[in-house]
């Protein structure tokens, strides 16, 4: 016997009605649920929710920051100045703070992150260089310790030109190897700078985490002993509180009786059990009784 089969799942990109239902029913169906009830395949759902940040688990976090590299026009122009080593350093770098800060971060914020990446990669250059610096200038006085152990035993003329000749070359090398290497130095502090700069900006330093749970703590603590310690400041507060709490229980009163509306309709503005009540005794009490009622009313609240 032939097996039936069901209704042909759609094909295409999904409509901005299925993008709505799939934010609204993924925070309670699995991915081939919420696909059942739009009628797509589960891979697509699962697919686009991932891409967009929709899902929180980590598979989805990382798709969600694959996907958000490949859109981003930065990545595009940092890789015509970056080398393709720094450039790994720097998607590393992006991967890893973008996760620290959560799916819900701004464009701006982003900038920040992906200006941070540039620096750094642009510090380690710099630092890159000084150590090669570093290296080519120590063989340059390497060499030149050996030329000038080597003068002693030249008696020749020419050989005495030569080796003032190679003495002059190996000394502007290393003035220029030295200069370079101050140029290269200051660069450091340069983007150690930036960098530093950029990390307090972003708040992403362990510093500013530290600051700001202090900072809370700190202005609870002085709240409470404010509040303990400043009695008119206290009685204000709780006159405060009390008005607006007697304003709120008046306001409630006045719109639980019927309004009259400006097409004509009389209904209760407010209608809840309150008000069922209240009117279930004003249907079924005389006067004299309802007074009696709202007499006990009265001596209960207060």
């Amino acid at each position: 016997m032939a097996k039936a089969k069901g209704k042909p799942l759609r094909q295409g990109a999904l409509s901005d009605e299925e993008k709505r239902m799939i934010e609204q029913l993924i925070k309670f169906d699995t991915f081939s649920a919420v696909a059942r009830k739009i009628n797509r395949d589960p891979a697509t759902v699962r697919k686009w929710c991932q891409r967009n940040g929709v899902t929180k688990d980590k598979a989805s976090e990382n798709k969600n920051l694959e996907e958000k590299k490949k859109r981003s026009p930065h990545f595009e122009e940092l890789s015509n100045i970056l080398t393709e080593r720094e450039m790994d350093l720097a998607v590393k770098i992006y991967t890893e703070l973008m996760r620290q800060f959560g799916s819900d971060i701004l464009p701006s914020e982003e900038i920040q992150v992906i200006d941070f990446c540039v620096v750094s990669a642009l510090l380690n250059r710099a630092l890159a260089r000084e150590k090669e610096l570093q290296k080519i200038l120590d063989q340059q006085m390497t060499l030149r310790e050996l030329l000038e152990r080597d003068k002693p035993g030249i008696e020749d003329d020419e050989e005495k030109d030569n080796w003032y000749d190679k003495i002059d070359e190996v000394d502007q090398k290393i003035g220029n190897l030295t200069s370079e290497l101050s140029e290269a130095k200051k660069n450091q502090l340069s983007f150690l700078d930036k960098k530093d700069k950029a990390t307090n900006a972003m708040g992403a330093s362990r510093n500013n985490r530290a600051k700001e749970i202090s900072r809370a703590n700190e202005n609870w603590v002085d709240f409470v002993v404010y509040l303990k310690t400043n009695v008119a400041f206290r009685t204000k507060l709780g006159l405060e509180i009390e008005r607006s709490r007697l304003a709120i229980k008046e306001e409630f009163i006045r719109l639980s009786e019927l309004h009259e509306y400006a097409d004509g309709i009389v209904d209760h503005p407010v209608f809840n059990s309150d008000v069922v009540e209240r009117e279930y005794l004003l249907a079924n009490t005389n006067d004299e009784d309802f007074n009696v009622v709202n007499d006990e009313t009265r001596l209960e609240e207060k």
